[in-house]
């Protein structure tokens, strides 16, 4: 290192010290970034899972077969956005069916869980602190909280949500968003 400038040798030690994945985030525009978040979400096409509950309290158990599917993914570069059309069905049955869109400038943070996870912190939360679920196939949820807001993204592969989240928090960051540091 010692024909390299002091700036290049410099550069150099900062690059070994970050996960690849972040210089390579860091890299990409918001085009870039919001079009990976499309593709991401739109080309999970529909998923399909079972929840087996548990109530430890009596000893029940029930179970729900579920679909969901973002469909109409659309971004936005001038308003750092991205709308997409949600469609979910509980043992076939429609529960919900709605447009929303994602405002990346009022963005807070990026968090990515278990759909297990996420539904003993529902239940926790709905006084069912008994509950417990097994999720099958296992499912990650992306949840996005906004300034007014939350939204979700479901993926059947960890590394495709967590890399979804990079991404979202990268938009995020890109739009100037005010987001949390913890």
């Amino acid at each position: 290192m010692r024909n390299l400038p002091w700036r290049a040798t410099l550069a150099i030690m900062c690059l070994a010290l970050v996960p690849s994945s972040e210089v390579f985030a860091a890299g990409k525009s918001l085009k870039q970034t919001l079009g990976f978040i499309r593709d991401r979400f739109a080309g999970q096409g529909e998923i399909s899972y079972t929840i087996k509950l548990h109530d430890s309290a009596d000893g029940s158990d029930w179970s729900q077969s579920m679909t969901g599917r973002a469909t109409h993914v659309t971004y936005d570069v001038a308003n750092c956005a991205l709308t997409y059309h949600w469609n979910t069905s509980s043992d076939g049955k429609e529960v919900q069916d709605f447009d929303v869109t994602w405002h990346f400038k009022d963005g807070r943070k990026v968090g990515v869980q278990s759909r297990e996870e996420e539904i003993r912190t529902q239940a926790i939360k709905g006084g069912h602190s008994t509950w417990t679920a097994i999720v099958s196939p296992a499912v990650w949820v992306v949840t996005l909280t906004f300034e007014d807001h939350s939204g979700v993204a479901n993926f059947t592969s960890k590394d495709t949500a967590e890399r979804f989240a990079r991404a979202a928090k990268h938009a995020m960051d890109l739009c100037g968003a005010d987001t949390e540091s913890f």
